[in-house]
């Protein structure tokens, strides 16, 4: 039967809270022993009880269905890479040494290819059974790691004897320097020698080494071709404005759409734009101009009458927690209207901003090629190797999202030009048609830079331009009956989700508001082959997500949220951009802790976590959004892009004196505040395995790929022994990027060429 909020389910939520206020000072070890070395319970480890408890398996319990296909998978990559000698890497364990060559020729393997060692460095591995190494060895071929073995001395910033402490690895650490010397100048000398004939040996001269940042929710394409569009982060004036769309309009062909976005009404005091602020600036010009959170559009009076709304209908309840379909009258809900004149003002928000998107012509395959590649730069320079891509947004149509995957994504693979690994994610309307993809190709390419298999949908929309769904209205809405958008009927929500996830697809639903977050849950109840299943079956389950889960009505949905199994994907940086709104938006109740951005919470009931950016919503910063995590506040401004601090308050139709946003420096809610090894941990292990990419990145660990980043500094510099703390001498910076072993950003003429070609084709040769 499918769970519900009665009484079981309350008295597993009592249970849960009584054990968190009971262990509270313990969450950082529960959440990292529970949850993390349990492999999020998805069934990767296939010793550990599939509900999640620590203990293991009987020795003499059978294999369960997903053990069996893991079983036969790994035969089939050991028979090829026997056939291959020139294939992908060994997979070795954790810190054996690694084998000379004659050994490994011996045993079957083919760690006698070329290697790329490194060395000499201070190594946070992201894995809690081995948190820290101060060498790594990797295939060269396919960059698969196939040995970590060291631990950084006592003049580094973890001295011997902390591996399972990283709080007083940090209290004992120097500041500055967390060079490793001594005795492992010795064990790497040896790792060195012991490479195989043609290796390269990288020092890392005692710089702080960690796994890639992987990011689960961007839109990559979108991203990219806003790198190249109109800017107005940070535009302070209605001047300003029209002066950015005047020079884009001086650039452009005739009658060319000018796209671009990222306006704020807080950038420039309040108070909403309309199509007047771009007429005259933007000449023959059509404009179009999201939001800085992607929910609204500002657009001229050209554009309107293209798409045909300067006269569009009313529609009953616009805004009021409508639900929106896709005729005149529903799409006309999202368009604001002058409430003197009836015209509208060039706004548009939601659905609407669909009927607008359907007349832009969409970039050409060479544009997108070009925005994928503008894209992946951006986000190597991020530290930021592996992404979950969510298509398009809400305004983009499914055909878009497609049209990347098979046009662009499917070539670049095949082509050995995927620069970052990206796990695709299509329009969950068009679940039928993933399905029979993954039913013929599989769940990902050879190479390891390319999945799909995951669907994705909008319950509601954000909560600055007051369409994030809630059960009681805006604080600040004077007419009180506003409650924000259901963007879909909670009955075609549920029909669509269990199509989709009876076909073995991984559904995300985005939800913002607490209300919207319910309706998601209960559109995931309904899942019974998952929620009541037996331990064999409850393995074999594929995790749902639930994108940004920004706001819950209590601490039940937290509750629910883990019993179901379900992975919330919030985004840190969102805390920041939405901090200056919060107290108007919603009142202090709905603003303060355990119901707006509570990551503790959710993390306390044992909710599978993964951080993410939501770019170009927000700029991607892995490092800053750890920090917000960790400080409930936004990074030093010497850290920050001007977007960061950028004021994003929603609009406002209130004009009753509004309760005075908290200072900046002040955290919000610190009761909420991640322990800063947690936060890192959800910013690379457990964001890969929400992402479906565990299996290649995520973690530095014998078997997956060498995607790291080397910092300036390491995080870990004076976090306390709670394990709060952190970032003493600054937010640290990227300074290099390797993906599969191979140097990405920052290389200079001593590292590993990074030749994505190359790589590839070992693999293609291993198949």
């Amino acid at each position: 039967m499918a769970l519900t909020l009665g009484s079981s389910l309350l008295f597993t939520a009592s249970l849960l809270v009584a054990a968190c206020a009971l262990f509270w000072p313990q969450l950082e070890t529960l959440y990292l022993q529970s949850h993390h070395a349990s492999v999020n319970r998805t069934g990767s480890s296939g010793t550990k009880c599939p509900l999640g408890y620590e203990g293991p398996m009987p020795a003499d319990h059978p294999p369960t269905g997903q053990q069996q296909q893991q079983q036969r998978q790994q035969q089939q990559q050991q028979q090829q890479r026997r056939q291959q000698q020139q294939g992908l890497g060994p997979v070795l364990a954790g810190a054996t040494p690694l084998p000379a060559p004659a050994a490994a020729a011996a045993a079957g393997g083919s760690s006698s290819g070329p290697q790329h060692v490194f060395v000499n460095g201070h190594i946070w591995t992201a894995n809690p059974e081995v948190p820290w190494a101060s060498h790594m060895s990797m295939d060269a071929a396919s960059g698969e790691i196939t040995h970590l073995a060291g631990t950084p001395s006592s003049s580094s910033c973890t001295p011997p004897g902390s591996s399972s402490s990283p709080a007083a690895a940090a209290a004992a650490a120097a500041a500055g320097s967390c060079k490793a010397a001594g005795a492992d100048d010795a064990a790497a000398a040896a790792a060195a020698a012991a490479a195989p004939a043609g290796s390269t040996v990288v020092d890392l001269q005692g710089a702080f080494v960690m796994p890639g940042f992987v990011d689960p929710h961007v839109h990559l394409i979108f991203g990219g071709l806003s790198l190249s569009q109109i800017n107005l982060r940070g535009a302070s004036s209605r001047q300003e404005v029209a002066a950015r769309v005047a020079a884009a309009a001086a650039a452009a062909a005739d009658g060319a759409w000018l796209l671009g976005g990222g306006w704020s009404e807080a950038d420039w005091g309040g108070g909403l734009p309309d199509a007047s602020w771009l007429d005259e600036a933007s000449g023959a010009h059509p404009v179009f101009l999201t939001r800085m959170d992607s929910h609204m559009a500002l657009v001229n009076t050209a554009a309107l009458q293209l798409a045909g709304l300067l006269h569009a209908p009313d529609a009953a309840g616009s805004g009021c927690g409508c639900s929106c379909g896709g005729d005149a009258a529903a799409d006309a809900a999202g368009v604001d209207k002058d409430p003197v004149t009836g015209r509208p003002t060039g706004l548009l928000r939601e659905h609407a901003m669909v009927a607008m998107r359907g007349i832009i012509p969409s970039p050409s395959l060479q544009e997108r090629k070009a925005a994928l590649a503008a894209a992946a730069g951006y986000l190597l320079s991020r530290g930021v190797t592996a992404v979950g891509d969510m298509g398009w947004g809400v305004f983009g149509a499914a055909e878009e999202t497609w049209t990347d995957l098979e046009e662009v994504y499917d070539a670049a693979a095949a082509a050995g030009e995927l620069p970052i690994r990206v796990s695709s994610y299509v329009p969950l309307r068009s679940w039928q048609r993933a399905a029979q993809r993954l039913a013929s190709n599989g769940s990902h390419h050879a190479s390891g830079r390319l999945i799909w298999g995951g669907v994705k949908d909008f319950a509601d929309g954000s909560l600055g331009s007051s369409t994030a769904l809630f059960w009681r209205p805006y604080s600040d809405d004077v007419s009180g009956s506003t409650t924000g958008m259901r963007l879909i009927e909670v009955e075609e929500l549920q029909q669509l989700v269990q199509g989709a996830a009876g076909a073995g697809l991984q559904v995300a639903i985005h939800a913002i508001g607490d209300r919207a977050v319910d309706e998601v849950l209960e559109a995931f109840e309904q899942l019974e082959e998952c929620s009541d299943a037996d331990q064999q079956q409850q393995q074999q389950c594929v995790q749902h997500r639930i994108e940004h889960v920004q706001h819950i009505s209590s601490a039940v949905s937290a509750a629910k949220l883990a019993v179901l199994r379900l992975h919330a994907v919030p985004n840190p940086q969102h805390l920041i951009s939405d901090r200056s709104m919060l107290l108007r938006k919603l009142g202090a109740e709905r603003a303060g802790p355990g119901r707006s951005h509570a990551y503790r919470t959710l993390a306390s009931m044992g909710v599978s976590i993964g951080f993410a950016s939501d770019w170009p919503i927000v700029e991607v910063d892995p490092l800053a959004s750890v920090y917000a995590s960790v400080f409930r506040k936004a990074p030093p401004q010497a850290h920050q892009d001007k977007q960061v601090s950028a004021g994003q308050q929603g609009s406002s139709s209130s004009t009753e004196p509004q309760p005075p946003a908290p200072p900046e420096e002040q955290p919000w809610a610190p009761e909420e505040a991640m322990p800063l090894e947690v936060a890192l941990q959800l910013h690379t292990a457990t964001a890969a395995t929400v992402a479906r990419l565990d299996r290649w990145a995520g973690q530095l660990k014998a078997g997956l790929r060498g995607d790291f980043v080397v910092l300036d500094r390491s995080p870990f510099e004076g976090m306390d022994e709670d394990g709060g703390g952190g970032f003493a001498a600054g937010v640290p910076r990227v300074v290099k990027t390797y993906v599969d072993g191979r140097c990405a950003f920052g290389c200079d003429d001593g590292d590993v060429a990074g030749d994505v070609q190359a790589a590839a084709a070992a693999v293609a040769d291993s198949r």
